[in-house]
C-alpha cells in the first residue's frame, strides 16, 4: 500500500457506482521505504528494542571504543590515548545518543580532504537520527564515493530513499557486498527491505527475498504478514488465507493483519467474512481508523450505507483533519441522500487540493443531486479538462466512467446537446452503453435535429430498457412517431 501507491493510499473497487473513496487501502503502513527508515530510527532511540545492525556497525568500526564499553566506569583502555581521535569521540557520542555533539565533530572531520567512508557513514547515520534526511542522503553518497564496497552506506541509503527504484538499486548493491559486522542480521534487513519494494511489482522475487531473510534470522510477525500479502499478489489466495489465519492465531485481532486479510476477502467478494473479521478486531481496537474505514467500505459494498455512516461520523469527529476519512464520509453522505453535507465536505477538501480530479468529479455529482446543474457542469468540465491533460491522475476506470457520465447528465439538464455527445463519446472508451446513455444520446441528437441518429438511439434505448424506465420509454415511443413524420 504502498509499495503500491504509495503510492496514493486509496484506490477504487470496480462495479460500485459513484464510489470515489471506498477502496482497499493497500499497504496499511504506507510507503515501505518510509516504514523501513522509521524502524531504523525507532531501534536507534529505544533502548529496550534491538538496535539496527547498521548502528552496531558503527561501534565495530572502533575496537578501542568497543573495549571501552566493557570497562568499569572512569577507566580507559591502555591504548586510549593513541585511539582517542575525533572520530572515536564522535562514535562515542553516537553510542551515547548525543547526536548533536557527534554531528559537530563529524562535520569537522568530513571537511578534511582525506575524510574516509567511515566518517561519512557516521555523519549520515547521525543526520538521519536527527531527522535530517536530505543531509543524511548526501553523507551516505559521499561514503559510497569514498568506498563503493562499503555495505553499510549502500544499505543505509537504500533504506532512506523514498523512490522505490533508487532504493532497490542501493539495496541490491548492498546485497552483493559483505557487512562489517552482524552479517546475518544486516543481510536480513536488506532482504526484508527488498521484499517490501518488490512485493507489488515482482512478487516472485519478493517471495525469495523474504524467505532468505527468514532463513538468516528467523520469522517475525512482520515477515508472516508480508508473506501473506505476497501470496495474495501471486493470486494464491488459499496460501494467503492460511498465512493470514496463522498470524491472527498467534496475534488475535492484530490491526495490520486484520486489515490486510479483510482487504483480500473483499476482493474475493466474501463480504460477510470480512465484516465478521473487522467487527471482532474493532472490539479490541475501537479507535483504529483504517479498520473503521474498511468496515465502512464493507457496509457500502453490502448496500448498507446507513450502517457505514455512524462509523465515519465518529472517525471524522475524532480526526477532523484526516482527509481520507473526510472523503469517505462525504461519499457516504452523497450515497445516502445528504448531498448538502457531502458538498460542504467536498468543498473543504478541495480548498486544500483544488486540482484533485476525483474530488471535483465527486462534488459535481453532489451538485447534480442538489439540482444545481449549471454549477455541476462547470465543476465537471474543469475536472474533465484536467483529466484530459493528465489522464494518469485518474487511473480507475470506474472514476472515468463516473466523471463522463455526470458531465453528460449535467449538460443534458442544461440544454447543451453537443456537450452531451462529446462526454458520451469519451465515456464509451471506458464502458459499454447503458439504457441511460442511449436515452441521453437519443435526446441530444433529437435536439440537434439529427433525425436518423435520434431515431436509431431511441430504438436502441427501448430495446435495452425492457420496461424498466416507463417514463423515458413513453417519451421515446412518442418521439419515434414524431420523427417518422419528419423523415
Amino acid at each position: 500500500e504502498s509499495a503500491s501507491q504509495p503510492m496514493q493510499s486509496i484506490d477504487h473497487k470496480s462495479g460500485v457506482p459513484n464510489e470515489h473513496a471506498f477502496c482497499s487501502l493497500g499497504w496499511k503502513s504506507g510507503c515501505p521505504i518510509f516504514a523501513a527508515v522509521s524502524s531504523r530510527l525507532r531501534w536507534a532511540f529505544e533502548p529496550r528494542a534491538n538496535r539496527t545492525c547498521l548502528l552496531l556497525a558503527v561501534l565495530t568500526f572502533s575496537p578501542a571504543l568497543a573495549t571501552a564499553q566493557n570497562l568499569p566506569a572512569g577507566t580507559r583502555p591502555p591504548d586510549s590515548v593513541r585511539e582517542d581521535t575525533p572520530l572515536i569521540q564522535a562514535e562515542a557520542a553516537i553510542a551515547a545518543r548525543n547526536f548533536t555533539q557527534a554531528k559537530s565533530l563529524l562535520l569537522a572531520i568530513t571537511a578534511q580532504p582525506n575524510a574516509d567512508a567511515r566518517a561519512f557513514y557516521d555523519l549520515g547515520f547521525t543526520n538521519e537520527a536527527l531527522h535530517e534526511e536530505a543531509a543524511a542522503e548526501t553523507s551516505y553518497r559521499s561514503a559510497i564515493t569514498a568506498d563503493p564496497k562499503q555495505f553499510e552506506s549502500h544499505a543505509a541509503l537504500g533504506l532512506l530513499l523514498r523512490d522505490p527504484a533508487e532504493s532497490r538499486k542501493e539495496l541490491l548493491a548492498a546485497a552483493a557486498l559483505t557487512p562489517a559486522a552482524n552479517e546475518n542480521a544486516a543481510r536480513a534487513e536488506v532482504a526484508r527491505a527488498l521484499a517490501q519494494i518488490d512485493a507489488s511489482t515482482n512478487p516472485e522475487a519478493a517471495r525469495e527475498e523474504i524467505l532468505a531473510a527468514i532463513k538468516l534470522t528467523g520469522e517475525t510477525p512482520q515477515d508472516t504478514l508480508l508473506t501473506a500479502k505476497i501470496a495474495e499478489r501471486l493470486n494464491d489466495f488459499t496460501d494467503a488465507e492460511t498465512t493470514y489465519r496463522r498470524l491472527l492465531a498467534a496475534q488475535p485481532n492484530d490491526p495490520d493483519a486484520t486489515f490486510a486479510f479483510a482487504g483480500m476477502l473483499i476482493r474475493e467478494d466474501k463480504l460477510a467474512d470480512a465484516e465478521s473479521l473487522l467487527t471482532a478486531a474493532l472490539k479490541a481496537h475501537p479507535a483504529d481508523a483504517p479498520l473503521t474505514a474498511q468496515l465502512a467500505r464493507v457496509y457500502m459494498l453490502q448496500g448498507a450505507a446507513a450502517k457505514a455512516l455512524p462509523l465515519l461520523v465518529t472517525q471524522h469527529t475524532q480526526h477532523p483533519d484526516d482527509a481520507a476519512t473526510t472523503r469517505m464520509l462525504a461519499n457516504v453522505y452523497n450515497r445516502t441522500g445528504d448531498a448538502t453535507h457531502a458538498d460542504e465536505l467536498y468543498q473543504a477538501l478541495l480548498a486544500a487540493s483544488p486540482d484533485d480530479i476525483g474530488l471535483l468529479s465527486a462534488r459535481g455529482d453532489a451538485l447534480i443531486r442538489q439540482k444545481r446543474f449549471a454549477e455541476a457542469q462547470s465543476i465537471l468540465q474543469r475536472a474533465n479538462t484536467l483529466f484530459l491533460s493528465r489522464p494518469a491522475a485518474l487511473p480507475a476506470t470506474d472514476d472515468r466512467v463516473q466523471l463522463t457520465s455526470s458531465l453528460a447528465f449535467a449538460a443534458s439538464e442544461n440544454g447543451q446537446p453537443a456537450l452531451v455527445l462529446t462526454a458520451l463519446d469519451q465515456r464509451v472508451e471506458y464502458a459499454e452503453e447503458t439504457p441511460s446513455t442511449l436515452f441521453l444520446r437519443a435526446t441530444a441528437h433529437d435536439h440537434l435535429h439529427h433525425v436518423e441518429q435520434a431515431h436509431s438511439f431511441y430504438t436502441q434505448f427501448i430495446a435495452a430498457a425492457q420496461g424498466k424506465f416507463p417514463d423515458e420509454e413513453w417519451e421515446a415511443k412518442h418521439r419515434l412517431i414524431a420523427l417518422a413524420h419528419a423523415k
